[in-house]
């Protein structure tokens, strides 16, 4: 294999994997709750829990500090749904030990916070439990086997939401890192093309857009951009078929040098020089 189809193959493997190769593994969710037990707890409003968010668990979740509405609401959220997993887990396991006296004071410790968790009806297994808990009496192993039982299911249900509710700030984050990525690219471009299989050299003037922003007729745009630090990929779709041009920023991001390939059986080296910056 030659070193220009060498190059290529490599950026391509990288650009064309799979998204959830390069996101982040989910967080170990139990220690970062049992390590914020004690905010989690105390915690009482929308408010409250994105603060939270934003100033302790976002950092240990492996997420950004959330900018638009969507992002907060999702954020707050999630807050509550550790706090409900937090509180589930607790009684699960005082149960499971058949511990009684350990019951009184997990509920009373939520007190400040039981309208705004359980309202709009949003964690019914969870207010199954604490229902449950109300008519429990002491030297009763059964029910608090049964106990046992309902608070595993708030647990599930706690935890199956907080890790879509993630999965989801985690994919803006990776959305915002691309994008960001992207950026390096939009500007005006000197573009040399050598075709190896001609041996013809042609330039051309390229302007690439912001990320997102619609392009004119009379102002191609590549079909696919990736950036993984300072490889860069970009196809092009044509009429006939497509080309890849397999990159690399130099000169602190001012050039890119690399080699392309088309469906045509074209092939050869390609640099380009930044003449302009980004037209935003």
């Amino acid at each position: 294999m030659t070193p220009h189809v060498l190059g290529l193959a490599l950026v391509l493997t990288l650009a064309l994997a799979p998204a959830s190769a390069g996101a982040a593994d989910a967080p170990p969710f139990l220690p970062i709750i049992e390590r914020h037990a004690q905010p989690l707890t105390a915690v009482a409003s929308d408010a409250e829990a994105l603060s939270l968010f934003s100033s302790q668990l976002a950092p240990a979740l492996n997420l950004s500090v959330p900018q638009s509405p969507d992002q907060q609401q999702t954020a707050t959220q999630l807050v509550t749904e550790l706090a409900a997993w937090r509180l589930a887990a607790a009684v699960r396991k005082a149960a499971d030990a058949d511990d009684h006296a350990a019951l009184p004071p997990l509920f009373q410790s939520i007190a400040t916070q039981r309208n705004w968790l359980l309202g709009n009806d949003r964690f019914p297994a969870l207010n199954r439990v604490l229902m449950f808990n109300e008519t429990l009496q002491a030297g009763d192993p059964a029910r608090m086997a049964h106990l046992a039982g309902l608070a595993f299911r708030a647990e599930a249900e706690a935890e199956r939401n907080a890790r879509s509710l993630w999965d989801r700030l985690q994919s803006w984050n990776e959305q915002l890192k691309a994008q960001k990525a992207a950026g390096r690219l939009c500007g005006t471009w000197q573009w040399t093309i050598h075709n190896h299989k001609n041996h013809q050299e042609h330039k051309a003037t390229i302007v690439l857009l912001p990320p997102g922003t619609p392009a004119p007729p009379d102002m191609p745009q590549p079909a696919k951009m990736v950036v993984l630090g300072d490889a860069v990929y970009l196809r092009w779709d044509f009429q006939r078929g497509y080309q890849e041009d397999s990159l690399l920023f130099v000169k602190e991001g001012r050039h890119l040098e690399g080699t392309f390939m088309a469906t045509t059986g074209d092939w050869g080296a390609i640099t380009g020089k930044r003449i302009a910056g980004c037209a935003r």
